[in-house]
């Protein structure tokens, strides 16, 4: 039997294949952290790589500020910013007690919040470029260039999550 990725329904025909990916990446990544403990989250397999949990937490914030920030060209509250973890990922690393439940649980919900963003635009949208205050003015981006990087992001940090999953649980590497 063949199986194939089940576009969602209420999407824009072009918005709805980066969905499709967005949704596919996300759940791969979600296979990759629920079984993890709190001390696998938090543990830094070398001094200079961040945690499993800090990469979790950092896809989290930047599909929120993507989509949220750019797309949206909206200033998030100091209650988003907390919610995204704005400040809380990849510069402070995370051991704060944050389990694989709740890491699941927040980027699924922001996973929802930009499933609801997206909904309102339509394929013209695709070319429409994007850029925020704060990047450089020579900065600008389609929403199809966004949604490809985030598409991409996430499979790069997925990669590196998998892997890290794999030394801590399997030891060191071979020399």
């Amino acid at each position: 039997m063949r199986v194939g990725l089940k576009i969602p329904e209420g999407f824009a025909p072009g918005i709805a294949i980066y969905v499709t990916g967005l949704q596919y990446g996300r759940n791969q990544t979600l296979e990759v952290i629920k079984d993890l403990t709190l001390e696998e989250i938090a543990r830094r397999v070398l001094p200079s790589v961040h945690s499993i949990g800090a990469l979790a937490l950092h896809l989290g914030e930047t599909a929120f500020y993507w989509i949220e920030c750019v797309v949206a060209g909206r200033e998030p509250s100091e209650e988003e910013k907390r919610f995204a973890h704005f400040f809380d990922t990849m510069e402070t690393d995370v051991d704060k007690g944050y389990d694989a439940e709740y890491l699941k649980s927040r980027l699924g919900a922001i996973s929802t919040i930009t499933c609801k963003r997206l909904k309102l635009f339509s394929d013209s949208d695709l070319d429409r470029y994007f850029t925020r205050p704060e990047l450089p003015a020579t900065t600008e981006h389609t929403l199809r260039e966004i949604l490809q990087r985030m598409i991409d992001h996430e499979g790069h940090h997925r990669g590196q999550m998998a892997m890290m999953k794999r030394l801590i649980r399997d030891g060191s590497p071979a020399s």
